[in-house]
């Protein structure tokens, strides 16, 4: 069997997520699969960031974060990141 290259891989990736029944709206959402977790952001342009991670920790917490706490933090990140230029 050919090995796929990731551009394959990400398209195989929307394409099951399409197929579940999976819709990944606005902001950021974790997905965790068999062998890793993809992190897909997408802004209010509509565009789309993807990241692959293949080490994955089991972890049984729960961090408890609503929307408000999503938006808060991105204010907090916006200004460090400001800061520091």
């Amino acid at each position: 069997m050919e090995e796929l290259d990731i551009m394959d891989k990400v398209d195989n990736f929307f394409e099951a997520l399409e197929k579940a029944g999976i819709e990944v709206t606005e902001g950021q959402t974790a997905i965790v699969c068999k062998d890793g977790v993809v992190l897909v952001d997408i802004d209010d342009t509509g565009a789309c960031d993807v990241i692959f991670c293949n080490t994955k920790i089991e972890f049984d917490y729960s961090m408890n974060i609503t929307p408000d706490d999503v938006e808060a933090f991105k204010e907090v990140a916006g200004t460090l990141v400001e800061t520091e230029e």
